[in-house]
């Protein structure tokens, strides 16, 4: 889950981080000594924490439950205050709370033994306090101050604050992200005092930044005016704004009290350059082959039907990279499926079909789709949590069928019937299979859940496609994330690595199938056995959620391709990824997530083909088209697209032109029941009658509408 800003000019979007400071201070954390500071945790139930963070300027203590093991119970707690007799004491606090879930608690105790232990918390007496706090239910909050809560009921007596976190589950809308920027204790009566920030010093022109003002002091409710040098203002104690023309500028803000004192910040020095230009390379070779992670997934069935169909900005950014990489072929990963194809049919025509921002449309004649198995249960308590039927109970985590699905976009023929599909192959049934133990070594799962436990958490394919007569087999999956378990098999002690242990078989699934010596054992859902013959040309596609150096992989899964004799890996690279200094695993020249981690992958086999070029897609800072990417802000994807040119030679074991019809703008290969016999074009025809034939006339004949 991450924070989805609009960018629009001149926006606002809050007033913003309101701590007080206090005529006479009996405790305050700000948590910028990069840690939780003073602050202590309980944890009461589920493997998440509060932890520390930051964003854009602003240090906090964050608990999120979402994706923990149960629902959470935690506790953020200060050490003793002691209230002097007679003290008109208050509490001051800020909060953030990001997407839906039950409100923070801040809670007061005079009786908590400060042993930190669950029994001490519980045992204690605990009376709930008031103060502001957020209430959104989607996207991130703006900063919110508490205001003064009246802590005099207290004076003379030593108390302990607590901010009480709980989730009601661990999916969309039962856990919600909170951070607290702030706590202060005091009398209050302070005049203000504040500080400005900018979340950037040099930025492009028309590209917003974030403004930040730090306030002391003062008596609510307080306002914060900022004062811009190219003669704008705008009202807010954090905000966006941009400057349209390059050169150097200033800001300033001004803060008011209730009292009607005021303090000036002095001056923020920002320089706001011209872009340079981002230029792709001409293509090369044969084709060009990409994989992306395009973020296109939504936490409700059908939800990104209506979002493409409404108008959607981050779909527009995601088809405008589409446009400007032009891929011959290209894997797109978290598009939801559906089976009605209203979403994919959408994107096609609304957004690929028609240019954005001055790039030219693009159209693909064939792509394919299937199920996947995210979202589609098990009847099974997979998750182990008590609880049958919720999203970690699915065959892969997920809100609803189809969520965090994939589909093949081509230029070139689609050969449906040769298609293969292995999602309902078993993880027990793979040799040697890594699964998962508890920490006694016994089976963390059950004979019973082994019984239909399927080893994709998506889907694994085999799309051949015919490039001028060659083939190529389009090896496309998506494994888990090897996160949201205990820990990692051999690094963590006393762990169950049940995702990272599946994330490795996933990705091992592909290592078989390549080698006919090891192959023999996969079957697919139509029943084929066996993996690809020797001398057959393919390239592995896909968001492999695997990074060979850094992150939380088990046993470096991805060298099981990258280090592959019948893998090309030539390990391309971008500018932004190295301008990504934010990364919270530390930039790298490779990555192509914005947690700087590598994760996509377009690997082709060493047989038949020669990588002529390639890169991911991640302008610089300084570049143009870095407003399609950001750095730490989802614009069209938390990932980076992977493109690559490559030139399909020699002959093939199964070059053999397919029987096709004539290339039309509508023709579909799509799979309704994740086998191998994938529909074609003309028995869709037949299938859905005069709709589809119009439509293929009207998207042939006609300007997108």
């Amino acid at each position: 889950m991450k924070r989805l800003f609009l960018f629009v000019f001149a926006l606002v979007l809050s007033l913003g981080h309101l701590p007080i400071v206090n005529a006479t201070t009996f405790f305050s954390e700000d948590f910028a000594s990069k840690s939780l500071g003073q602050m202590t945790t309980v944890n009461v139930a589920s493997n998440a924490n509060w932890v520390y963070g930051s964003y854009q300027g602003d240090d906090f203590a964050k608990m999120n439950g979402y994706g923990a093991d149960v629902a959470s119970d935690d506790w953020l707690l200060t050490p003793q205050i002691t209230l002097p007799a007679g003290a008109a004491a208050n509490l001051f606090y800020t909060t953030i709370k990001g997407f839906d879930g039950p409100a923070l608690q801040a809670m007061i105790s005079t009786d908590y033994d400060g042993s930190g232990t669950p029994t001490a918390v519980q045992a204690a007496t605990w009376t709930t306090l008031g103060g502001a706090l957020p209430t959104n239910t989607t996207g991130y909050s703006s900063a919110t101050s508490s205001g003064p809560v009246d802590l005099s009921a207290y004076a003379d007596q030593k108390v302990t604050i607590a901010f009480h976190y709980t989730s009601t589950g661990t999916v969309s809308g039962a856990a919600a992200t909170w951070e607290v920027l702030d706590v202060q204790v005091g009398d209050g009566g302070a005049a203000p005092s504040v500080a400005a920030s900018a979340s950037e010093t040099s930025v492009l022109t028309q590209t917003p930044l974030t403004f930040n003002a730090k306030i002391n002091g003062g008596t609510p409710p307080l306002q914060a005016v900022w004062q811009f040098s190219d003669g704008l203002t705008q009202t807010g104690a954090q905000v966006q704004h941009q400057f349209l023309n390059p050169g150097d500028y200033t800001a300033t803000v001004t803060v008011t009290d209730a009292n009607g004192l005021s303090a000036t910040s002095a001056p923020v020095n920002v320089t706001a350059l011209k872009p340079q230009a981002y230029v792709l390379p001409e293509p090369k070779g044969t084709l060009r082959v990409a994989t992306f992670n395009t973020y296109l997934n939504r936490t409700v069935e059908g939800e990104l039907a209506a979002d493409l169909g409404a108008g959607d900005a981050q779909a527009a950014a995601v088809a405008e990279i589409i446009q400007r990489v032009r891929p011959d072929v290209i894997l797109l990963n978290e598009f939801d499926y559906d089976p009605s194809g209203d979403a994919l049919d959408l994107f096609e025509r609304r957004y690929l079909a028609i240019g954005q921002n001055g790039a030219h449309s693009i159209q693909y004649p064939y792509h394919y789709v299937a199920p996947v198995n995210t979202g589609v249960q098990s009847g099974k308590d997979l998750d182990h949590n008590g609880t049958p039927g919720d999203p970690g109970d699915a065959f892969g985590f997920g809100s609803f069928p189809g969520q965090y699905g994939m589909v093949i976009l081509s230029m070139y023929p689609i050969e449906a019937d040769k298609v293969r599909t292995f999602q309902k192959f078993l993880w027990k049934d793979m040799p040697n299979a890594l699964l998962p133990k508890n920490p006694d070594g016994s089976s963390y799962y059950t004979p019973a859940e082994l019984d239909v436990f399927r080893l994709s958490s998506k889907s694994h394919w085999d799309v051949p496609v015919y490039v001028n007569g060659k083939t190529l087999h389009i090896l496309a999956s998506h494994p888990t994330p090897p996160v949201f378990d205990d820990g990692t098999l051999g690094v963590d002690k006393d762990v169950v690595d049940w995702n990272g242990t599946r994330n490795h078989d996933e990705i091992r699934l592909w290592a078989d199938y390549i080698d006919p010596a090891k192959s023999g054992y996969i079957v697919d859902d139509k029943g084929g056995k066996g993996g690809l013959s020797a001398n057959a040309r393919f390239v592995i596609v896909g968001d492999e959620n695997a990074d060979p150096k850094k992150g939380d992989s088990t046993n470096k899964a991805i060298l099981q391709l990258l280090d592959n004799p019948l893998v090309t890996d030539t390990d391309p690279t971008s500018i932004g990824a190295l301008d990504n200094t934010d990364a919270r695993f530390g930039a790298s020249a490779d990555d192509t997530i914005e947690d700087g981690l590598r994760l996509d992958y377009v690997l082709p086999s060493t047989f038949g083909v020669t990588v002529d070029q390639g890169q991911v897609f991640w302008p610089g800072r300084t570049y143009d088209l870095s407003r399609l990417t950001g750095f730490q802000t989802v614009i069209s994807s938390d990932h980076r697209m992977n493109w690559q040119d490559m030139t399909l030679n020699v002959t093939a074991v199964d070059d053999v032109m397919p029987s096709e019809p004539a290339p039309d703008s509508g023709n579909t290969a799509t799979s309704n029941d994740g086998g191998s016999g994938a529909v074609g074009p003309w028995a869709l025809l037949l299938l859905t009658g005069p709709l589809l034939l119009a439509r293929i006339i009207r998207r042939k004949h006609n300007n997108p509408a």
